[in-house]
């Protein structure tokens, strides 16, 4: 047993392991917020503040960290019951010190203690960023964990290329689902949650820019170049403007392949 147990922490904290951990529970989240592509267009209803409607700020009390959850059926529910809108400021992962505004909740001038209580334990705030909604957080694992292997100090372009193996198959899932609709509504159909959520885009970025900073090494912009091709080919058309912007790039830095 305790042979087996040595074998499983090292096998657990091999480098190929944890980058197929974060790589499966990242694109679990990205089915579970995206859903299956299709090509269903539009974002169905929409909603903006009505000229001079009353509204009060959303604001965290009491803890700080970052933005790791939103109970987002039970903000619906409280909107709806309090017959207002709910704007979301900031985007899962952000930081959050406690006093800090974080929204607006328009249809009303003020918010009673409890009500505001209510609308804090929505929000999830941790000390340590997880994978628990946040998409974002797993792509800038793997992409911290490229940055190291790429450094001077370890030289590692073997790693690098397995995580950017994983970054592929993530960006290649992402370009063939419709973008997330920042508008939540209730049963009844009426907006009462606008959201920041993570776009395509947004994560392009976050995957491939800090990573293009290492174009010297000769694996990496190859490697850049076929993920990115791949990934335009299957592109919807919403993104597929973000994909050949970054191959632009790409041509910039390394030059022609």
């Amino acid at each position: 047993m305790f042979i087996a147990f040595i074998h499983n922490i090292t096998t657990t904290v091999q480098v190929t392991t944890v980058v197929s951990r974060v790589g499966r529970r990242t694109a679990h989240l990205i089915g579970e917020q995206f859903g299956p592509p299709d090509g269903t267009p539009g974002f169905g209803p929409t909603w903006s503040p009505r000229p001079h409607e009353e509204s009060t700020p959303l604001t965290v009390h009491g803890r700080h960290g970052s933005l790791d959850h939103v109970d987002y059926p039970r903000l619906v529910a409280l909107a709806r019951d309090h017959d207002v809108v709910v704007h979301l400021d900031v985007h899962l992962g952000t930081f959050i010190a406690s006093g800090q505004r974080v929204g607006t909740v328009w249809g009303t001038a003020g918010l009673d203690d409890d009500l505001r209580r209510a609308f804090d334990r929505t929000l999830g705030v941790t000390r340590t960023r997880t994978t628990l909604q946040d998409i974002s957080f797993g792509v800038r694992q793997l992409v911290d964990i490229a940055e190291r292997a790429l450094s001077p100090g370890i030289k590692d372009p073997t790693t690098a290329v397995q995580v950017l193996d994983e970054i592929h198959v993530l960006l290649r899932e992402l370009a063939m689902r419709r973008t997330i609709s920042p508008y939540i509504a209730d049963g009844d159909g009426v907006v009462r949650v606008v959201t920041q959520p993570p776009t395509f885009a947004g994560i392009l970025d976050l995957a491939v820019d800090e990573i293009l900073d290492y174009a010297d090494n000769v694996q990496v912009p190859r490697k850049l170049k076929a993920m990115l091709e791949d990934v335009r080919d299957v592109a919807r058309d919403e993104n597929l403007g973000a994909v050949v912007a970054k191959l632009e790039e790409l041509r910039e830095k390394a030059g022609p392949a």
